[in-house]
């Protein structure tokens, strides 16, 4: 047996090594798990005393910090004098969206403390429903007699 014949079979040998380690998957076959994952900033927001009712608005960061695309499925809120409005549904891994939140206090006919949630759903499996809560006081000027 020649030496080329013995490099020959040494890289067979190797090779073939290599594939029963492998369990019999190339490299393009690894499977790598896929997760979308959303991280809203911030968690929650105040807006403080209200003297004057308007139409309040703030805006949050939606994150992916997965590694698969994150898919908003749904947004609702818990009042209709809530409104949101976000910037793209669907988020690459690292990339982030604008969740832009809109209170029309003019439809609110009470003063005191108030809280409004919103409900971010998306295709995240560890956190498929995240809230936001928001609050703020409204202090109206009562109507003189």
């Amino acid at each position: 047996m020649g030496a080329s014949s013995m490099i020959k079979m040494l890289i067979i040998t190797c090779l073939g090594i290599l594939l029963f380690a492998s369990g019999g998957r190339s490299a393009q076959e690894v499977v790598v798990n896929k997760t979308s994952k959303i991280n809203i900033k911030p968690e929650s927001w105040d807006f403080g005393k209200i003297t004057e009712p308007n139409v309040l608005s703030h805006d949050f960061e939606v994150k992916n910090t997965g590694n698969d695309i994150l898919t908003i499925k749904n947004i609702t809120t818990s009042c209709g004098c809530t409104t949101v409005a976000i910037s793209s549904k669907d988020i690459s891994p690292g990339y982030s969206a604008t969740l832009n939140l809109k209170i029309d206090t003019r439809q609110i006919n009470s003063s005191g403390k108030s809280i409004r949630h919103v409900y971010v759903e998306s295709n995240d499996s560890q956190e498929p429903t995240k809230v936001l809560p928001v609050n703020f006081i409204l202090l109206l000027k009562k109507a003189s007699a």
